[in-house]
């Protein structure tokens, strides 16, 4: 979970101007499903897991997935057909555990 929180805290400072530079990802609830900042915030997992938020893009560009994991819970027609990410992202949508499943391809 530890570094999940710190690739989402790198990804806050590269959107700086968006964001104040004291909020920063601090935990995850499980229970209520949100991502808590320090500054008394929270983002749903929905959220920043969807394609809109771009976390999961960036994960795959800056090669942060292992893609051997992410193969052996995807369709080969996965790959044929559609982007890295866009697997992920279908993968993680119909997960009952998406951030579980995001932590076991990370690198």
């Amino acid at each position: 979970m530890e570094k999940l929180i710190e690739l989402l805290n790198k990804e806050m400072e590269e959107k700086e101007k968006a964001w104040p530079k004291l909020a920063r990802f601090t935990s995850y609830d499980g229970i209520n499903k949100v991502f808590n900042l320090n500054n008394g915030c929270s983002f749903c997992v929905e959220f920043v897991l969807s394609k809109r938020y771009r976390f999961i893009k960036r994960l795959v560009k800056n090669n942060k997935i292992d893609l051997s994991k992410l193969w052996k819970k995807s369709y080969m027609w996965f790959w044929d057909k559609y982007t890295r990410e866009a697997s992920l992202l279908m993968i993680l949508s119909i997960s009952n555990t998406p951030i579980k499943d995001l932590i076991s391809m990370l690198k």
